[in-house]
């Protein structure tokens, strides 16, 4: 049974005016699919240097979901998650990156175990085209979360994202 919340989906992004029409239309029809309650959008633009900003005003202005903040230079990817996390208003936030690494289509993957009662979801990336180093860096680093944290409290999903 779907718990009624309000979803927030945070997308920091930087420079990624390419990706963004196709950002924009993919994540608007996969949250317009599953039932649950309000949804929004943050972008929040790290400070780049193209034209994604104004690309997603323009999206914001014909869809009131959508959030667009723009901070005044790059701060870096964490900051501008952090950026994106102040501004939502939804109980449920959902952190995403607008480089499209990661589909939004596995976002009602997301949901339904948050619906499944579960307080924490996280994608893990099984399979990347990414260099060794990277992906050993990766590793430890999921492996550095669950040993820090209570695991069998802690659920996620790994999906292939690549």
């Amino acid at each position: 049974m779907a718990r009624a919340f309000r979803l927030s989906l945070a997308i920091p992004v930087f420079d990624e005016e390419t990706v963004v029409p196709e950002l924009v239309h993919r994540v608007g029809d996969v949250l317009d699919r599953p039932a649950g309650g309000p949804r929004e959008i943050v972008f929040v633009n790290d400070g780049g240097t193209d034209h994604t900003f104004g690309l997603h005003e323009q999206a914001a202005q014909k869809d009131p979901r959508f959030i667009v903040v723009s901070l005044s230079r790059n701060f870096a990817h964490q900051a501008a998650l952090a950026a994106a996390r102040d501004h939502v208003t939804r109980g449920a936030v959902l952190l995403m990156d607008g480089s499209l690494q990661d589909a939004p289509e596995v976002i009602p993957q997301f949901i339904d175990r948050y619906n499944q009662g579960y307080d924490v979801v996280y994608g893990q990336r099984v399979r990347s085209n990414e260099p060794w180093p990277l992906r050993l860096c990766y590793f430890v680093f999921y492996r550095m979360l669950a040993g820090l944290s209570d695991v069998s409290q802690c659920r996620w999903i790994q999906e292939v994202l690549a």
